[in-house]
């Protein structure tokens, strides 16, 4: 059984991603991208926050 993924222009998001794991962090990049979304990768906790914006 086949699955079809939305296009880019229907996700048009932008995925922060804490892991550690090299191993993971490949995997989960490949479903991004072929989710068409965009990646930005932290390693660990403290990494996401400071790359988290500061809303409004």
């Amino acid at each position: 059984m086949s699955q079809s993924y939305p296009t880019k222009a229907q996700l048009g998001l932008t995925v922060l991603l804490v892991e550690d794991t090299p191993v993971t962090q490949r995997l989960i990049s490949h479903i991004l991208k072929r989710l068409g979304c965009e990646m930005i990768l932290a390693e660990h906790g403290q990494a996401a926050f400071e790359l988290y914006p500061q809303g409004p």
